[in-house]
């Protein structure tokens, strides 16, 4: 979501890369000349570290035509730049050469690289474009002189209905994911046991099927089956997602954040099996990958970020904790504008237990505070909720209270009235219960016997409920020992 206040041609320009700076500088030698200081103000803008307006007012006389005569120019050089990048972006760019060569009266010519544009669809699967190209095909046969021009349309026609309902197959599998995954990140259940539709495995292996039918039902699978509660098929499913998205190169090949995004959320299912090497060398292939853009950049940073917290908070990283939070929270203010309010707060989440387990509870404070007074995001409730029984532990430290009962009540009755008690959140509240019904000379005691309970308990391969149970059961090992609470989460079974 874009700040208020904000310059958006002063943020255009502040996200040209280098090569692009440079390109848009040329690409101007090539058209006319003009009045307004177009480059001038190009150059002074990239100077500026924010915008000032009143500063480029006394420099520029016409500021306002100026600015538009610049945002003008890079969007067209932007344009030029980015030609031929992508294989979509080639066959718009022979479909351009087509209605030029079309409305220059070179027919047969424009008609052959129409059949160029249409081989690149096909054989990269763009069923959109294929269809945009079988319509364009349509009028032109009805202008060529042909013997068999029924034959050919005939044909024409057969390949588009066919390519149609392949399309219309792709947005409906497409739109159920979409359907679910938005339900997914407004809130998030534990509904094991819940009847869900599931996708077919005979839908996930049919090889007749295109490549982005099929890719959108594994991750729809891979949803269905994390809605349920069963995380050893959502690994599965990501192992199995990974492994197509292997068999096509040439289609893949465009598509790089969407496979880092994959390697990303297939990273996350490793931890609780404590595969941290294999985390390690995912982390490695994403951070190889190119990433050239800002969009590219921010997508990088969020997924990277994630994993690294993760591993900091599995003591299976050697980084700082001074310089890893610097760095997130630099990054989380860079890419502000790109970073989802999901990922957002599992950020925010990792950072809270990380200033917790380390034993700074003011910086753990402002993390919860951070997440509990944002109203203007209703998803990923289950890290809002567990953050409030993180909030009892905090407070607890930072002698706010001595863990009143009816605090404990109020968090549970709110668990309850938004069916979010999963077992690790009663099993924290029940905590706290207890312990703010144990008299102080008694509280030893309960500490002994909270910590072989602790200790013991399993969450399954919820990696939140994972993660979290495993920090409280650290902090209750420390009360007891006098170690400090990362040292008890490494000797944690």
């Amino acid at each position: 979501m874009l700040m208020e206040n904000r310059d958006l041609l002063f943020d255009l320009v502040k996200r040209l890369t280098e090569p692009e700076y440079a390109f848009i500088i040329k690409f101007d030698a090539c058209g006319r000349k003009r009045k307004e200081k177009v480059l001038d103000l190009l150059a002074s803008i990239r100077k500026m570290p924010a915008y000032d307006k009143m500063k480029l007012q006394m420099q520029f006389s016409n500021l306002n035509i100026t600015r538009f005569h610049l945002r003008q120019l890079i969007m067209r050089a932007l344009r030029a730049y980015r030609d031929g990048e992508t294989v979509d972006s080639q066959i718009r760019g022979l479909i351009l050469d087509y209605e030029i060569l079309y409305e220059k009266g070179l027919y047969e010519e424009a008609y052959r690289v129409l059949g160029k544009a249409y081989k690149l669809a096909d054989a990269h699967q763009s069923l959109g474009r294929k269809l945009e190209i079988l319509h364009l095909q349509k009028h032109r046969l009805l202008e060529m002189e042909k013997s068999k021009l029924a034959e050919l349309m005939a044909e024409n026609i057969a390949i588009a209905r066919q390519t149609l309902a392949a399309f219309e197959s792709q947005w409906a599998i497409m739109n159920k994911y979409h359907e679910r995954f938005a339900d997914f990140r407004v809130e998030e259940r534990n509904a094991a046991g819940t009847a869900v539709d599931m996708i077919p495995d005979h839908v996930l292996d049919d090889a007749a099927l295109p490549f982005h039918t099929r890719l959108y039902a594994y991750l729809t699978a891979s949803l269905q089956a994390r809605r349920v509660g069963d995380w050893v098929a959502v690994k599965q499913y990501h192992e199995r997602l990974l492994s197509f998205w292997k068999q096509f190169p040439q289609i893949t090949k465009d598509f790089q954040v969407m496979y880092k995004i994959l390697l990303a959320n297939y990273a996350v299912y490793l931890f609780p099996e404590a595969n941290y090497e294999r985390v390690k060398e995912i982390l490695a292939e994403i951070e190889t990958l190119p990433s050239g853009c800002f969009n590219e950049k921010a997508e990088t940073f969020q997924n990277v970020a994630n994993l690294r917290l993760l591993l900091k908070l599995n003591s299976a990283s050697n980084e700082t904790v001074e310089d890893l939070t610097k760095e997130i929270e630099a990054g989380l203010a860079a890419y502000a504008d790109k970073i989802n309010a999901a990922r957002q707060f599992s950020i925010w989440y990792n950072l809270l237990l990380l200033h917790l387990i380390h034993g700074d509870y003011k910086k753990a404070k402002d993390q919860i505070d951070r997440i509990i007074l944002d109203r203007r995001h209703q998803i990923r409730r289950e890290i809002q909720y567990a953050t409030r029984l993180m909030e009892l532990l905090v407070y607890f430290e930072l002698d706010f209270w001595d863990t009143p009962h009816s605090t404990v009540m109020a968090v549970y009755r709110l668990l309850t009235r938004h069916h979010e008690l999963t077992g690790f959140k009663r099993e924290v509240l029940g905590i706290f219960t207890k312990f703010s019904n144990t008299k102080i000379r008694d509280r030893k005691a309960f500490f002994v016997n909270l910590n072989e309970k602790m200790r013991s308990y399993r969450t399954g391969q919820n990696v939140s409920d994972d993660l979290g149970m495993r920090v409280v059961a650290a902090w209750v090992g420390s009360k007891l020992t006098g170690k400090s609470t990362v040292e008890m989460l490494q000797v944690l079974p």
